[in-house]
């Protein structure tokens, strides 16, 4: 359902070169839901979208490598990311040449050669987007490379924004601020006593994937359109302060009256309400719900299944 709200931020994206959204609002609001059709939205009008579902999937889960400055590389997340654009984008990429000297040097470096075993780019560097892209998807084992070439990917969507569109965006976005899953091992002897072992935890700001997704205190993305939304449901505290002072803040309201019968009249053409809905079924299930899309998608099947009348 395109609700108005959707329709509100899409129009604020295609208006404005370089407007950052900072989308909030309570839990089943719908801004997930509304980042998905603002994706799919962007990419059926050509524009190139680098979308990440899940930022907290960036500070759990998978290998972890240490690079020599003490930062660490997440090689599971960039080749997801990676992978996402390729898909989505395949064709778009390949007739884009990568611009940026430093993306150049990546593709010509002994690393890009030994992972790629093939000479899809130049000696020189010279070649596509997409060739960025499958570089950093060789490799099984080199996670510097893989989260290079991510975000050297980033810089040349930045790079090329100011000639097409490109919108950046972020789902879970506050996760990006709180607590990661990875730690290392500390050894500490104490002076007269045994020695023993603890556990570290590595902030975010140690991982240079994650970190560099905290797209609203990036000045360097001239003007790509950047979209990210707060998580409400992920162990993340509502009220953990995120630094969104260069971005336009959007309340994602809960369903209204209308949009909840557009969502009864929806579910039951799926065959999943049996009776066309009421108008004293829409308010009675409004009022439920509290305007929840979660709670309206889940309680509008069950209570077809039970004899408590609303549906």
């Amino acid at each position: 359902m395109w609700r108005r709200s959707s329709q509100e931020l899409a129009h604020t994206l295609q208006s404005t070169a370089g407007v950052k959204v900072h989308l909030r609002g309570p839990a089943g609001a719908g801004k997930s839901i509304a980042v998905v059709q603002l994706v799919e939205w962007a990419r059926s009008n050509g524009w190139l979208v680098l979308y990440v579902p899940s930022a907290a999937a960036l500070t759990r889960g998978g290998f972890f490598y240490k690079r020599p400055d003490g930062t660490y590389d997440t090689i599971i997340s960039a080749q997801h990311i990676l992978k996402s654009v390729a898909d989505a984008h395949q064709q778009q990429l390949t007739g884009l040449p990568v611009r940026l000297q430093h993306s150049k040097q990546l593709l010509g470096s002994p690393a890009a050669a030994v992972a790629s075993k093939t000479a899809s780019a130049g000696a020189d560097g010279a070649g596509s987007l997409l060739d960025l892209v499958n570089t950093g998807l060789s490799t099984d084992s080199n996670g510097q490379l893989a989260v290079d070439c991510c975000l050297q990917l980033v810089h040349e969507l930045a790079a090329l924004s100011t000639q097409q569109p490109v919108l950046l965006a972020v789902d879970d976005y506050n996760a990006l601020y709180w607590k990661t899953d990875y730690g290392v091992t500390k050894l500490v002897t104490p002076e007269g006593r045994p020695p023993y072992q603890y556990r570290k935890e590595l902030k975010v700001t140690r991982f240079n994937l994650a970190s560099s997704f905290r797209l609203l205190e990036r000045r360097d993305l001239q003007h790509c359109r950047v979209l990210v939304a707060d998580n409400c449901s992920s162990g993340v505290p509502a009220d953990l302060r995120v630094p969104n002072k260069a971005a336009s803040l959007y309340d994602m309201p809960r369903f209204s009256p209308v949009e909840t019968a557009h969502a009864l009249f929806y579910y039951h053409e799926c065959g999943l309400v049996p009776a066309t809905p009421s108008l004293q079924q829409v308010t009675a299930l409004r009022a439920l719900t509290d305007g929840s899309g979660a709670e309206l998608r889940r309680w509008s099947v069950k209570i077809t299944q039970t004899d408590m009348g609303l549906l």
